[in-house]
């Protein structure tokens, strides 16, 4: 998925450029995406998790959440007050903004 970007006609410029997949946002959606097939096969049989799938809006809405959110992360790296205690907090508050979960 790595470069995919909304179509030019339908998002601005500055949108396309933050919801493009980059290889830190692909690892994010891919964690998150894991994360939710085990979520989701936890409460059934092992014989019936393979029926367990997403649909594909909630693919995009991931992948799309995952971009915007590595776009910020990456644009907060280049302050210069940034350490490594700043990383950490962005991790955590990406997976609890998704997982409502204390971590």
């Amino acid at each position: 998925m790595l470069t995919a970007s909304p179509k030019a006609s339908t998002c601005p410029a500055e949108l396309r450029k933050c919801l493009t997949v980059t290889p830190h946002s692909q690892v994010l959606h891919l964690q998150l995406v894991v994360k939710v097939f085990v979520d989701a096969g936890r409460r059934l049989r092992p014989s019936a998790r393979s029926r367990v799938r997403m649909s594909l809006d909630q693919f995009e809405h991931l992948c799309d959440f995952a971009c915007v959110f590595s776009y910020v992360w990456q644009e907060a790296k280049l302050l210069s007050s940034w350490n490594e205690e700043k990383d950490a907090a962005m991790a955590k508050a990406f997976f609890q903004r998704i997982f409502k979960a204390n971590l």
